[in-house]
């Protein structure tokens, strides 16, 4: 289990976090999205976008209008997972794709 899922109190939220940690899976690409409106109530997200999105070339993020903050992962044999990440620190998500993410 990463360090964020311990934190989260929203019992949704737990399980879409434990998803993630139970599984020893390395996904191919992700897709970050995000909707521009609420990215000022999203300041670690914000942050992760601004400051370290770049470091990882297997991920793309996407700004649809009205879309909640949700990872988008591909595996290696095409099927896909879809993680929430609202309350996620930038930490997290650095972790996360360190940890998760196939080598380029």
């Amino acid at each position: 289990m990463c360090s964020s899922c311990g934190l989260i109190k929203d019992e949704e939220l737990i399980e879409d976090c434990q998803k993630c940690c139970t599984h020893a899976v390395k996904y191919k690409s992700a897709v970050l999205e995000v909707c521009p409106m609420k990215m000022s109530r999203l300041p670690e997200i914000k942050a992760f976008i601004e400051d370290s999105a770049h470091k990882y070339q297997r991920l793309k993020v996407r700004t649809p209008l009205n879309a909640s903050p949700r990872l988008r992962l591909t595996l290696e044999d095409g099927s896909s997972d879809s993680i929430r990440v609202d309350l996620w620190k930038k930490a997290a998500l650095e972790e996360f794709f360190s940890a998760r993410m196939l080598p380029s």
